[in-house]
């Protein structure tokens, strides 16, 4: 929703301008008016809006999860910092637990391998150095 209307409107978008973006064949997944092939109630009822029932709907939800703003009247906004799940919705520890570790090794994870490398390239210098090449093996 951000590459595709927010930013075109100048960071935010009507429901029209949503729904006018929106590319069902980009997704798959039908049209915008479209009944949607997932059921939220569960999450619906923790956020307290009705259950949405087609994409037009949904946008209560993404609000009411703190996912998007609204001006309270026509415009939507996706917000620079979005909630935690764990923060907005009361979930299971294990959920959680699996929710805070996917987190984890989306932000984590490419910094890791970049110490990684960064570690064998030490290791492979200092072995090299250590055996009397001072190019450190390069």
């Amino acid at each position: 929703m951000r590459c595709c209307t927010a930013s075109a409107v100048g960071g935010a978008a009507t429901e029209e301008q949503v729904a006018a973006a929106y590319q069902p064949w980009s997704s798959g997944s039908g049209p915008w008016d479209a009944a949607l092939s997932v059921e939220l109630p569960e999450y619906a009822v923790k956020l307290g809006v009705p259950a949405p029932a087609t994409r037009r709907e949904l946008l209560r939800l993404l609000v009411a999860a703190g996912l998007v703003t609204t001006d309270g009247e026509t415009r939507y906004r996706v917000v620079e910092t979005p909630p935690r799940a764990e923060d907005v919705l009361r979930l299971p520890a294990g959920q959680s637990a699996t929710i805070r570790g996917q987190d984890a090794h989306r932000r984590y994870a490419p910094f890791a391998a970049d110490l990684w490398t960064m570690g064998r390239a030490a290791a492979a210098t200092a072995e090299a150095w250590a055996g009397g090449d001072p190019s450190g093996g390069q």
